[in-house]
């Protein structure tokens, strides 16, 4: 019978469930309808297993529902940075990382024969181990650690030599290691990738934050991985094939990241050859992105559209591009007090770039804005219901559903009359 085991293949399964139970935290055990129940219990495991008391239980007449429960002002760091720590591994991988850690640290400078001659007779044999490493799984382990960064490899003829890369860290003074730490404090928690921050942090784990995040998005970390495929595939100005939740599957060219900071989302931009628009693709919705050796010569050509389009988007949606671009315009004046309510006058003016806002009299302020989608808007737009005296737009379909909106709430709150909404 198979055992449990809290350690994971890949980090794309931990991401799923970490969002499903923990991030998201409101299905249970019977919304769990994709995988076994056997499945669930096994991954609710390992998340409880990982996060140890951040895990709030709640059990109600639905079942029990599991969810991360922290003040983020109390934590120095992420605690879903534990999830990259979490790979699974056999036994003859960890048995040979620390054989070749041991191996280098006594001859620093070793060939692929010499390494394996020594593995034979200065390990397996003295301890009676069976020899089920060979030189080919030997080499290859070699070329993932060379892949990896641990060990450099040099060539002198035909013979390759093999050695540990020392950690920069060992060459630094302690004031810089000290100044260098304040700054990784700092950016584990608020860069993109900020695991590569935590990481070097371990290896100074008595140092003392100074710092504490309020309204901070952990969950951001989650979608780090997606995130660096994407910036290499910019960097190169290649293809990338994403596949989001239900298999379906998209070649575009990224271009841009947006982070929304107020709710937490974080969008890619980018170009998609199959509907030949500009998208915007939530981060974490997409289950997998695979960078293309297919590179756009035109990438700086679309990176400028994007650009203006940006300037003149209010929310996360591009209709069909023309040329020139068309844009619809808001134009409505409010009822706001400027002597108790300067703080959403200043709100109002720093909303939108692209937003005009003008005193025309005593409390009353007209507002004037062009964007790429009138209906983008009108959320906005709600919260001043109340405050508006009189409003346009030149889009008239969006306009007259967001007026018969507000004539239907009127309706509905009316009380000699019965409507059916």
């Amino acid at each position: 019978m198979a055992t449990f085991n809290e350690l994971i293949k890949n980090f794309d399964k931990i991401r799923e469930y970490m969002r499903t139970f923990a991030i998201y935290g409101y299905k249970t055990r019977e919304d769990f309808t994709h995988k076994s129940a056997r499945t669930y219990d096994n991954e609710r495991r390992r998340i409880q297993s990982y996060l140890g008391h951040y895990i709030d239980e709640q059990t109600s007449a639905q079942g029990k529902k599991l969810s991360i429960h922290f003040d983020s002002m109390l934590l120095a760091s992420n605690p879903l940075f534990e999830g990259f720590k979490t790979k699974s591994f056999t036994k003859n991988d960890i048995m040979l990382h620390f054989i070749l850690l041991d191996l280098l640290q006594i001859h620093p400078r070793l060939t692929l024969s010499e390494l394996y001659e020594k593995l034979l007779t200065d390990y397996l044999d003295r301890f009676q181990l069976e020899k089920i490493i060979d030189n080919r799984t030997l080499r290859l382990k070699l070329a993932e650690y060379v892949s990896l960064g641990l060990l450099r490899e040099e060539k002198e003829g035909k013979v390759i030599y093999y050695s540990f890369i020392s950690s920069p860290l060992t060459t630094l003074s302690e004031h810089t290691i000290t100044a260098l730490n304040h700054a990784l404090t700092f950016y584990q928690n608020i860069a993109p990738l900020g695991i590569l921050g935590h990481l070097i942090l371990e290896q100074s784990p008595n140092f003392k934050s100074y710092f504490t995040f309020r309204d901070i998005h952990f969950s951001h970390t989650l979608d780090d991985l997606i995130l660096y495929e994407l910036l290499l595939a910019m960097a190169h100005h290649k293809h990338v094939e994403i596949t989001h939740a239900g298999s379906k599957v998209s070649t575009v060219l990224p271009l841009k990241i947006v982070d929304n900071v107020d709710q937490g989302r974080r969008y890619v931009m980018a170009y998609s050859y199959k509907s030949r628009e500009y998208k915007f693709f939530r981060l974490d919705r997409i289950v997998a992105a695979s960078t293309l050796h297919t590179v756009d010569d035109h990438f700086n050509q679309k990176l400028s559209i994007i650009n203006i389009l940006l300037n003149s988007s209010w929310g996360v949606s591009f209709k069909t591009i023309d040329a020139p671009i068309a844009l619809d315009t808001w134009e409505l004046s409010l009822s706001i007090d400027e002597d108790f309510e300067k703080p959403l006058i200043h709100k109002i003016e720093n909303f939108h770039k692209e937003g005009r806002l003008q005193r025309v009299s005593k409390n009353t302020f007209s507002y004037t804005v062009s964007v790429l989608e009138a209906n983008e808007m009108v959320p906005w737009l709600r919260q001043f219901i109340g405050r508006i005296i009189w409003i346009n737009c030149t889009n008239k379909e969006v306009l007259q559903r967001f007026k018969r909106d507000i004539d239907l709430m009127y309706a509905y709150y009316e009380e000699d009359k019965d409507v059916v909404i």
